[in-house]
């Protein structure tokens, strides 16, 4: 069994700013909470796969009770900041909120320009400064409510 001290060694080896992240080991599981954007959440679980061991069945590929190890990351959104390149790109596009289409379909749309133009982030980070944007604007907040 590993501690939350050695996967913090871990991480830093591999560059990862360790004051940015929480490590918290329970049993069976491992969880990883990442308080910057500028750390990528995929980079973190490529480091930390050898950790995660799943026991399943042969036969039917359940999982199998006791002996397996999960390991979540996660970011803690109360205290990452949006980038400020994202939520200026946002404010670039605020036009293009209001169209026919539904708001849900316009989030997606905004969330996967987002995400082409700055590949740097994650999908999630992308999503979450469109939905700040949408809960602090006053004109994104009352497009989304009437759905345009």
């Amino acid at each position: 069994m590993h501690t939350a001290n050695d996967i913090k060694k871990i991480l830093k080896a591999n560059g990862i700013n360790t004051k940015l992240v929480r490590v918290r080991v329970a049993h069976g599981s491992t969880d990883v909470t990442l308080k910057d954007f500028a750390i990528k959440a995929s980079d973190v679980k490529t480091i930390l796969k050898d950790f995660h061991k799943v026991h399943r069945c042969e036969l039917t590929g359940d999982y199998l009770s006791g002996g397996n190890h999960f390991v979540f990351v996660d970011y803690d959104y109360s205290a990452c900041q949006t980038p400020a390149v994202l939520v200026d790109n946002l404010m670039s596009l605020k036009w293009a909120w209001r169209d026919d289409e539904g708001s849900y379909i316009k989030e997606r749309q905004l969330t996967n320009s987002l995400e082409q133009d700055f590949p740097q982030y994650e999908r999630n980070v992308c999503l979450h400064a469109v939905r700040e944007l949408i809960a602090n604007s006053p004109d994104f907040r009352a497009a989304h409510q009437f759905g345009y």
